[in-house]
């Protein structure tokens, strides 16, 4: 009888997941009547998003950004997942589209369209996310990004588990009409429990900085 109640526990992970990084997207999302809120915090600037779970397939996104002048940037799309395959009570395949529109400061607003793809399996989590955003400059468009989450602690989920720890590494990528690209890389450190999650990580940009980024997140 302990494996349906621990597929239970389990399944109120799957919409944090331990999966979504700190700065590319995933393919997870509420569940119906669920709210999901982040906060991150990164380079002067910082961006809140809320998730509300329409179906179990379907989520309602939006953010805001502001940094010291104010509010930067704003937008909203609506999220249909279109694949799911679950393969135990913690693997799985999930992947969506979204549509919709957002705004950057001195910009005027445009369509928003993408796919965002997570795959875990056992203690590894994998993410894909191709994005197009019509409202930022030419140069940043177009993205690309792909994430490796790792499970550090626990090496096994039971149904007194009270939270886990991942380590996260992003590869965030723009593309340029031109061809260039221009690319950073993320690296950083997950705890998520079961309702709230809080995470830290570093971001090399092209140019050889580094910047800190920080974020914290809520299921309600």
């Amino acid at each position: 009888m302990k494996i349906p109640w621990l597929a239970a526990v389990l399944s109120l992970l799957l919409p944090l997941s331990g999966q979504e990084p700190t700065f590319m997207e995933a393919g997870t999302h509420p569940g119906a009547g669920q709210n999901y809120s982040r906060a991150v915090w990164f380079d002067g600037e910082s961006i809140f998003k809320h998730a509300y779970g329409f179906t179990a397939r379907q989520a309602l996104l939006g953010e805001v950004s502001l940094d010291s002048a104010g509010v930067s940037g704003a937008g909203v799309r609506l999220r249909q997942r279109f694949w799911q395959r679950d393969t135990g009570p913690i693997d799985t395949w999930r992947a969506s589209v979204q549509a919709g529109a957002d705004w950057r400061d001195g910009r005027d607003p445009g369509p928003r369209l993408g796919v965002v793809s997570t795959t875990i399996r056992g203690r590894h989590g994998f993410n894909l996310q191709a994005d197009l955003r019509a409202g930022l400059p030419r140069d940043e468009r177009v993205a690309l990004n792909a994430s490796h989450l790792y499970r550090i602690h626990p090496v096994r989920f039971t149904v007194d588990t009270p939270g886990a720890w991942y380590t996260m590494v992003e590869s965030l990528n723009r593309l340029s009409p031109d061809g260039d690209v221009r690319g950073d890389l993320a690296a950083g450190l997950l705890y998520e429990a079961r309702r709230w999650a809080a995470e830290i990580s570093l971001r090399w940009l092209n140019e050889d900085t580094v910047r800190a980024g920080a974020g914290l997140r809520m299921l309600w």
